[in-house]
């Protein structure tokens, strides 16, 4: 077991903690914690389930760099760091889009990882980074076919399997934990059902290809994040 005074443990199970703990935060106030993030416009049940999702797969990320710190495996908590680095910055890449400006909650845990992370990273873990890359090309993917008739739940599980299998990368040679983790990794979805809408919108708004059949009244409807599943789905993608 790891020494407790060793600053990555403290970091690791500390990290993993608060990420446990704010997914209570979000299912017991998403709306709260959306605009303490500074998401301040989900008001109605549909956004609100966006966040119950980040609070499930923060939940799962932090339970996976808790139970490695916890089993002594200083080598995968480095390299789960470093991923999870990697992912953080994907995800502010994404919010750095045109339409997409809540973006200034991203930076304080990314810096905070980044700093753990680092030194792995620059030595001998460049593989982690080329898994963590597929990973998030392979989940990028299939975050596209959310718009393209495939059900919402199978397509957010590919991008749930961020935490599961970078964790297994990161545990490689303990089949038994690699296999845990994995399976813990699949319960961290990004949302569910209900939020397909707001999801798909997300993911989409102001792309260049895009054009709608409803003209500019059902556009301004559908930016303002108050229209309905027939109004996204009106949206013809080029």
């Amino acid at each position: 077991m790891p020494s407790l005074l060793s600053v990555t443990d403290i970091a690791a199970r500390t990290f993993g903690c608060v990420m446990i703990w704010s997914n209570y935060w979000w299912m017991t106030g998403p709306v709260e914690a959306a605009k303490t993030f500074g998401i301040p416009d989900v008001t109605t049940p549909r956004e609100a389930q966006l966040g119950l999702g980040m609070g499930g797969r923060n939940a799962a990320a932090g339970l996976a760099i808790l139970t490695l710190s916890l089993t002594g495996q200083r080598r995968a908590v480095g390299i789960l760091f470093a991923c999870w680095t990697l992912v953080g910055f994907t995800d502010i890449g994404i919010c750095l889009m045109p339409g997409n400006n809540h973006v200034s909650y991203h930076f304080p845990p990314t810096a905070v990882a980044v700093a753990m992370a680092l030194a792995h990273l620059l030595r001998r873990h460049l593989e982690a980074v080329v898994w963590v890359l597929a990973v998030r090309a392979a989940t990028a993917v299939g975050a596209e076919l959310v718009v393209r008739d495939v059900p919402f739940d199978k397509a957010v599980e590919l991008r749930a399997l961020d935490v599961g299998l970078v964790a297994a990368c990161a545990n490689r040679g303990r089949p038994f934990y690699s296999i845990l983790l994995a399976f813990v990794g699949t319960f961290g979805k990004e949302s569910p059902r209900e939020a397909e809408p707001l999801f798909a919108l997300r993911l989409r708004i102001d792309r260049p290809k895009l054009r709608l059949d409803r003209g500019p009244a059902a556009w301004a409807k559908t930016a303002s994040l108050e229209t309905n599943r027939d109004d996204i789905r009106g949206c013809v993608w080029s």
